[in-house]
């Protein structure tokens, strides 16, 4: 349901959308696309946003290391 309201693969998609989304697959279980989406955030995020960085670095390296 989500993922048909933020489309991850539109260029006007925020980073804090992706990682909704993102946060969402991962309580599900869909860690695979959790951390793609998680990663596709952290490209997003502005240079200046260090904490938002690291929050969905930190994200993207738990959501592959959990096994579902």
């Amino acid at each position: 349901m989500l993922k048909k309201a933020v489309n991850p693969f539109d260029a006007g998609t925020s980073y804090q959308e992706l990682y909704e989304l993102g946060a969402a697959a991962l309580r599900s279980g869909r860690t695979r696309e959790a951390a793609m989406l998680f990663r596709s955030a952290a490209r997003k995020v502005p240079p200046s946003d260090t904490v938002w960085y690291e929050r969905l670095k930190t994200f993207g390296r738990l959501s592959t290391e959990i096994k579902s």
